[in-house]
């Protein structure tokens, strides 16, 4: 599936990446297509029971509550998107409200399968105006998009059957191989990395994260300060990465309709790329700096302050190639793919440029949490 991207490629330009064409796949939200058809069945019932179509969507909780990830900022924007495609007002006066929790599973995808697959259960509770419940909705989310949700440092393993990929992950999930070198940099196993910098006032300098009781990375980062997520490409092919901010991906606020908001940057093989602030057009970036949450983009998402006890700053990676070039040789063949708050901080420029790729399969995510 070809993808069009936006990447560096010079001091100045990056290219970075966005879906133009395709069917259903990794590259594609899952997350989206599953609250698609949760939003369908609330729809019918609200028709149903000729109850008004408009809902109150409050917060969905990661449990336990050391899961400590930011995902329930993507479910539930995810799952508001839907309800307003469905002709339901989203307003927090609306007569029916709900409320959401989700958690990891380790569970069969398939029937069939003779393996379990990691996902993520997602419980919806629907509430009427006297606080009475009245309806309970149950899924499961399956795919890669689930490790970034969950806030995971997985490598999945791109040479090998789906059990064997699934067993990794379970493994990883419950052992992590999370890693952080001399340089500050934090690693799984795969050749790519995060590193946090931070900005003061023009002296870029490295923020070490540290690894906590959980071996989950850690960074110090306070009031004020600006910071510069430098993303590491130490393979010898070039790679997509998606890059997300306390659960918004940073292309959300993007002015112009021609980028999605599930674009990547593209990185060249051996080489590192820094990425400023949240992506606002092809000349212009708003810086990434920590608030509290009033002015931060998680209020404006609508997110509650009493989820966000902790940020999350999550990168995934997956090859990527020209339309019709070589792949990766590990590749699998087959289609292509293609608390404390972070607010928009000051106007950087920074020049994007478009191409065109096609993407393999999610390789590695990575996540960095701040203010525990």
């Amino acid at each position: 599936m070809q993808k069009t991207i936006l990447t560096l490629m010079s001091a100045l330009a990056m290219l970075i990446g966005f879906g133009i064409q395709g069917s259903a796949n990794e590259s594609e939200p899952v997350v989206q297509r599953a609250m698609n058809s949760v939003a369908e069945r609330v729809a019918e019932f609200l028709d149903d029971e000729n109850m008004q179509k408009s809902i109150a969507v409050g917060q969905l909780q990661g449990i336990p509550l050391n899961l400590k990830s930011s995902g329930g900022v993507e479910l539930r924007r995810a799952l508001i998107h839907a309800m307003e495609a469905q002709g339901v007002e989203v307003d927090d006066d609306a007569r029916t409200s709900m409320f959401g929790k989700f958690k990891l599973v380790e569970e069969k995808e398939h029937f069939d399968d003779d393996f379990l697959t990691l996902g993520i259960q997602v419980d919806l509770e629907f509430f009427d105006e006297n606080g009475s419940e009245i309806q309970v909705e149950e899924f499961k989310i399956w795919g890669r998009q689930v490790l970034q949700i969950a806030g995971l440092n997985v490598d999945v393993p791109s040479d090998v059957s789906p059990e064997k990929q699934e067993r990794e992950i379970i493994r990883q999930r419950k052992n992590p191989t999370t890693k952080v070198d001399a340089d500050g940099v934090v690693r799984n196993e795969n050749p790519f990395g995060v590193q946090i910098l931070v900005n003061d006032g023009g002296r870029i300098s490295s923020r070490a994260a540290k690894l906590d009781s959980r071996k989950r990375p850690v960074v110090e980062l306070f009031s004020s300060e600006e910071y510069v997520v430098r993303l590491h490409n130490d393979a010898d092919f070039e790679v997509a990465a998606s890059l997300v901010i306390d659960g918004v991906n940073v292309f959300e606020m993007a002015e112009d309709g021609s980028v999605e908001s599930n674009s990547r940057f593209i990185i060249q093989p051996g080489k590192h790329i820094d990425i400023p602030g949240w992506f606002i057009n092809t000349k212009q970036t708003r810086a990434f700096e920590i608030s509290g949450y009033e002015g931060s983009v998680a209020e404006a998402e609508g997110i509650a302050a009493s989820s966000l006890n902790v940020g999350t700053i999550s990168a995934a990676f997956q090859a990527s190639w020209e339309v019709g070039g070589e792949r990766p040789d590990d590749e699998p063949r087959g289609n292509p793919m293609g608390g404390a708050a972070t607010k928009l901080g000051r106007e950087i420029e920074k020049e994007y440029q478009p191409v065109v790729r096609d993407f393999g399969k999610i390789r590695s995510t990575i996540s960095v949490r701040y203010d525990r």
